[in-house]
């Protein structure tokens, strides 16, 4: 039993939906990279290839790992944020950590 000080409050911090907006101001590339720095995963640059390549053929419209993802669609910020969530959910369990 926890005590009273220690009991957690879960708050939603994001969804994933038909209205999805970013509002960091990061480019693509720097995104995934800091989604796999606090990952500690290893070999980062080969994980970021793989997100990036996997959201272009997921998204209706390609864009570019210089692209800031204040300016994806809706479309293509729902692909990045399925293929980096698919992706570091399969390396969770792999050698990429």
């Amino acid at each position: 039993m926890l005590k009273k000080d220690f009991l957690l409050v879960i708050k939603l911090v994001a969804q994933l939906s038909q209205n999805m907006n970013f509002v960091m101001d990061l480019t693509v590339r720097e995104f995934i990279d800091l989604h796999a720095e606090s990952r500690l995963v290893l070999d980062r640059e080969s994980v970021i290839e793989k997100i990036f390549n996997q959201a272009n053929e997921l998204a209706g419209e390609k864009f570019t790992i210089d692209t800031p993802i204040t300016s994806l669609s809706g479309g293509q910020s729902r692909a990045l944020m399925i293929s980096d969530t698919a992706i570091f959910k399969y390396i969770s369990n792999s050698s990429y950590r």
